[in-house]
């Protein structure tokens, strides 16, 4: 894969583009979409809705969610020059990107004939519950979610205190324990049914575009069409190491912009002293060290056994991407340190995935058993 002067991969000589589209180019939809917006999704007063709608009238959501390497490698590269621009942005084009793989992989036939195409369309955003469950099986927390058996399907009660990229139409994914049980259920929730209460979230240090609510579960009910798996544990064991490793352009995309922004201030760095240049440069080959790790791993028809490899490349990407921003903050000087900074509110991205799961002290205490 060979590197573009704009910082993504490109493969034949040519961006990427959807197979049989109708051809809109995604640098065309960022600029239209994205780029007037920035500072209004940052404060939570534009919610970038629109971009994912545009995505999918262009067909680059149609297959995603397959375990095909050329699908995979694309997923990686709308998320990553989506977040060079708006971290926001491509946090809710990750969300939507993991509800496209539980429908994709999952049982139900009628969630991929009547929802799967609602969300390839982009006409219906798609969201994700599992900060909890994955701390649940990483032995963190312990489920908010209750589920009993009832006729064709299962009542729900609980709380999720934040899932992302709602809106009234919107489906995520879900998990619950069940009464009686051992084990746990996947399911798809629709965000009109009966019992379901959002409250919307914000007042964040960013990302309060993100669309984000927190969900409570007033004996909901969830057909049995709804399921995804009637095993969570299985499912989420086979899509985990595909769910996290779409995260890792989030912060790719993030150090880019950051090395892009130090790279054009070339009188200020040549103030600095050697050590602080060499760290530079030292990070410069490390961002591409890791987006030739991550596009290698997308590539890999067996990415469910290097789960290990992708946890370290995420955790390695979100390191660098608090490295650099921090380093972009000291090269930018005093012009930086206002609200409404295009490299403070970097910053302030950066430090959000810290905090999205999984987060790096849960990484650092998966890697260490």
């Amino acid at each position: 894969m060979r590197e573009h002067p704009s910082g993504s991969p490109e493969r034949g000589g040519r961006m990427v583009q959807p197979a049989n589209r109708e051809l809109v180019s995604l640098e065309t939809i960022i600029a239209q979409e994205i780029v007037p917006y920035v500072r209004e999704i940052d404060g939570g007063g534009h919610v970038p809705h629109p971009f994912l709608q545009s995505l999918g009238r262009g067909g680059y959501f149609r297959g995603q969610g397959q375990w095909v390497t050329e699908t995979m490698a694309d997923g990686l590269l709308l998320v990553e020059k989506t977040a060079n621009v708006c971290l926001t942005s491509a946090f809710m084009l990750w969300c939507h990107l993991a509800a496209l793989i539980y429908l994709q992989n999952g049982q139900s036939m009628y969630l991929k004939r009547n929802v799967l195409p609602q969300l390839e369309s982009g006409e219906v955003p798609g969201g994700t519950g599992l900060s909890n469950p994955l701390k649940f099986y990483a032995g963190l927390e312990k489920l908010r979610l209750r589920a009993r058996r009832t006729q064709d399907g299962y009542i729900v009660s609980g709380c999720l205190p934040s899932v992302s990229n709602l809106a009234d139409r919107s489906w995520f994914g879900a998990i619950a324990a069940l009464e009686g049980e051992e084990r746990q259920i996947f399911c798809m929730v629709s965000c009109a049914q009966e019992g379901l209460m959002l409250k919307a979230r914000q007042h964040f240090a960013g990302l309060n575009g993100s669309a984000t609510y927190s969900c409570y579960f007033h004996d909901v009910f969830i057909p049995d069409d709804w399921i995804v798996s009637e095993d969570a544990a299985q499912f989420v064991q086979y899509v985990r190491p595909v769910f996290i490793l779409y995260q890792v352009p989030l912060a790719l995309g993030l150090a880019g912009a950051c090395l892009q922004s130090i790279s054009r201030r070339t009188r200020t760095i040549e103030k600095f002293a050697g050590c602080f240049l060499e760290k530079i440069e030292a990070m410069k080959h490390q961002f591409h060290v890791l987006r030739d790790q991550a596009y290698r791993l997308s590539q890999n028809g067996t990415i469910h056994h290097h789960l290990s490899d992708v946890l370290r490349l995420r955790q390695d990407a979100v390191f660098l991407a608090l490295e650099v921003a921090n380093a972009e903050m000291i090269i930018r000087g005093g012009s930086s340190y206002v609200r409404e900074s295009e490299t403070y509110r970097r910053l302030r991205e950066a430090h959000f995935l810290v905090h999205l799961t999984p987060t790096i002290k849960h990484l650092s205490q998966w890697l260490s058993r």
